[in-house]
């Protein structure tokens, strides 16, 4: 049966996979020397907000697709998005989606009374299933926002309904699903094993970056965290095509080194560690297609594989905060109930809880924690270096004491005296 569709006049949320965060073409100005078009959405959201007359649906497709738009206002409209859906009696699976996936996608995590938990309570109380659709996105965006368990218990929430759909299903909506019960690890899931063999049927089929980046991560989970006794396995042939694809892409995307990884490799060499920047390599067990920033040789290791991974700003969920104070007009002006003199107070104090609703937490992004664990599977030491910790070096010496902390338990004690030639290593 067809869910039914919420009464309203805007068009009505629509949700669709992670972007790549890479930056795309700017949006275009309305009319000659008028606003631009974020600007001019910002402010007609906030005219819709003062006045009441925005439908919960709507809110959430803004708030979807300011984030696939690269938004960078104010956002404080934001908050007042999300105080807009709190305040709804009850919210339909794609309108949570959508919110979840956009507050994803901006790297903003929503805390009460706004946050996840409150959000798919109300979706419960619509009493409508989740689509197939549907389930990968919302799974997707609450493991970005570090509510992984929250989106195991959506995910055995679902009836079984689903499983009727799995073979009709579009290519997204299946590499979405599966790569988001494989990331929670619920691998005898009902639906783990029809998507991997629908998956098997269709998989040739993965062309656009980010799907190639979910088959590859996807088959790196299935071989190294997936029981055996399960028999989850994608053909030989297809993991190998979307490894080299990925890898290839990686390559492409690789610009030449910036002033962090400039100072990282200038204090490895005064370690006197030999090292190779940005690169990927192959173990014996699979091709890795994950870009490492700097590999050191295992001469210095003692054979064991160690990598770094830098951590710039966009690493990071909750990279983004409120910053400025809010007045009381503008407090009003943004609030979800519209201007009431007798509770402007209460209207203020909510409106002030705008500057809090996005907690600021230096919590690695979700494909980067991926990347980490899976290149642990496959026996690599990964050493994390933080541009917030980076930040507060205030010289050389500083940044050479930083990484021989960090990697010294990793290297050998005894350092070579003279640097040599580091050692070929398999390299795709």
């Amino acid at each position: 049966m067809r869910r039914p569709q919420p009464h309203a006049s805007g068009p009505q949320p629509h949700a669709s996979g992670p972007q790549p965060h890479a930056s795309g073409p700017q949006p275009r100005a309305c009319r000659y020397d008028g606003p631009s078009l974020l600007a001019a959405l910002e402010q007609r959201a906030q005219e819709l907000l003062s006045r009441s007359s925005l439908h919960e649906a709507q809110a959430a497709s803004i708030i979807e697709s300011l984030a696939l738009l690269n938004f960078a206002g104010s956002l404080q409209i934001v908050p007042a998005l999300l105080l807009r859906l709190q305040n709804a009696p009850l919210l339909l699976p794609p309108t949570v989606t959508a919110a979840l996936h956009g507050a994803a996608q901006l790297r903003l995590v929503p805390v009460a009374p706004c946050g996840p938990a409150e959000l798919l309570g109300l979706m419960d109380k619509s009493l409508l299933p989740l689509e197939l659709c549907e389930l990968g996105v919302l799974g997707w965006s609450l493991i970005e926002l570090g509510q992984a368990e929250l989106a195991a218990g959506v995910m055995r929430g679902l009836g079984p309904e689903l499983l009727e759909r799995v073979g009709g299903a579009d290519l997204h909506s299946l590499l979405m699903s599966l790569w988001s019960l494989l990331n929670l690890q619920l691998h005898e899931h009902p639906l783990v094993a029809p998507l991997v063999a629908t998956l098997c049927k269709v998989g040739v089929g993965v062309r656009l970056p980010v799907h190639v980046g979910l088959l590859v991560e996807i088959a790196l989970m299935l071989q190294f965290e997936a029981p055996p006794q399960l028999g989850l396995k994608l053909p030989p042939e297809l993991c190998l095509q979307a490894h080299q694809a990925h890898l290839r892409q990686q390559q492409n995307a690789a610009g030449p080194p910036g002033p962090m990884l400039r100072g990282v490799a200038a204090a490895l060499d005064a370690l006197r560690l030999r090292y190779q920047l940005q690169v990927c390599f192959a173990t014996a067990q699979v091709t890795n297609s994950f870009l490492l920033d700097a590999a050191l040789s295992r001469e210095d290791t003692g054979g064991a594989l160690v990598g770094l991974m830098l951590h710039p700003p966009h690493h990071y969920t909750s990279q983004r905060e409120l910053l400025g104070k809010v007045s009381s007009t503008e407090a009003i002006t943004l609030g979800a109930g519209g201007y009431n003199p007798r509770g402007w107070r209460r209207q203020l104090y909510r409106c002030w809880r705008l500057q809090t609703l996005c907690a600021r937490a230096a919590t690695p992004c979700l494909q980067v924690r991926l990347a980490q664990r899976l290149l642990q599977c496959q026996g690599w030491a990964v050493v994390s270096v933080s541009v917030l910790e980076w930040n507060e070096l205030r010289s050389h010496e500083d940044a050479v004491s930083l990484l021989r902390k960090l990697i010294q338990p990793h290297v050998r004690q005894q350092q070579p005296q003279q640097p040599q030639q580091q050692p070929p290593l398999p390299q795709q």
